[in-house]
């Protein structure tokens, strides 16, 4: 676990507290706005939008952050425990709601997945607890298994970025979803693979493509500026201007799997 950045601990020491359902509807993802604005120095952000990425570790727990939040670092054992409980996590680092069902916070779920071969990987999906995100969950799934199988090639590995932590950071994202608010969900030094549905390749065929914070210098060593995109860009956007720049954009078929199953939609 050494390697692992968010620790699944009671890094904050809040009590346990009662049990706290979320609640209310989140939006959809397509708003092309920097999800946050700088506060006073050394004071919170006032943000606009709030993304908060709940990690699962496996047998180790369940952790907590927030790029808008960067103090932020909490964990607990279980998933009920994790929600009933982020209420009063939020309130403790400064955030301007503890309404994890409010319409600004986006609900992402992450799952540390370990290859054959010892490869780390952390796999991303937006998941609002009370909506419906099937897309994005059979997504998920596919890479999961792509992960436990160890379907991915070393050269394919090659062109996946990894963490500083030496993770490689997978996000499930959808053609809609603008390029501005899958960076708002990063920190300011992660690079990920986004998979995508590529259904014109084939059968549960995914496109891969490489993404980075700040994120706009470069894709597949292509000026994002220069395609004539920007953060509220769409992915399927950006996919389309990619491939009419004859960029290889690689893609693989993945076998079928339901490895990832959510958890916060149950407690």
């Amino acid at each position: 676990m050494a390697s692992r950045r968010r620790q699944a601990s009671d890094t904050l020491g809040i009590p346990r507290q009662a049990d706290h359902r979320w609640a209310g509807t989140q939006e959809d993802p397509r708003q092309g706005r920097r999800a946050h604005d700088r506060g006073s120095e050394g004071g919170a952000r006032a943000m606009k939008n709030l993304h908060l990425v709940f990690t699962n570790y496996e047998g180790f727990g369940w952790s907590i952050h927030s790029p808008q939040l960067p103090g932020l670092a909490a964990g607990r054992t279980t998933s009920t425990d994790i929600v009933n409980d982020t209420p009063e996590i939020l309130r403790f680092a400064g955030a301007s709601t503890d309404d994890v069902g409010a319409p600004n916070v986006y609900v992402h779920e992450e799952h540390a997945r370990t290859d054959p071969y010892g490869n780390e990987y952390l796999i991303r999906m937006y998941g609002p607890p009370n909506g419906d995100a099937s897309d994005r969950e059979h997504l998920a799934g596919l890479a999961a298994g792509a992960v436990d199988d160890g379907i991915w090639t070393d050269a394919e590995r090659a062109k996946q970025p990894l963490l500083s932590t030496e993770e490689r950071l997978i996000i499930v994202a959808l053609p809609t979803d603008t390029l501005g608010w899958i960076r708002d969900q990063m920190d300011s030094d992660d690079s990920a693979t986004l998979i995508v549905a590529a259904p014109g390749v084939g059968a549960n065929a995914v496109w891969n493509v490489p993404y980075s914070v700040p994120g706009f210098e470069s894709n597949l060593g292509r000026d994002l500026v220069e395609l004539g995109l920007s953060d509220t860009s769409t992915v399927d956007e950006m996919l389309r201007a990619l491939l009419a720049a004859d960029a290889a954009v690689p893609s693989k078929a993945l076998p079928e799997s339901t490895a990832f199953r959510r958890e916060l939609t149950s407690v």
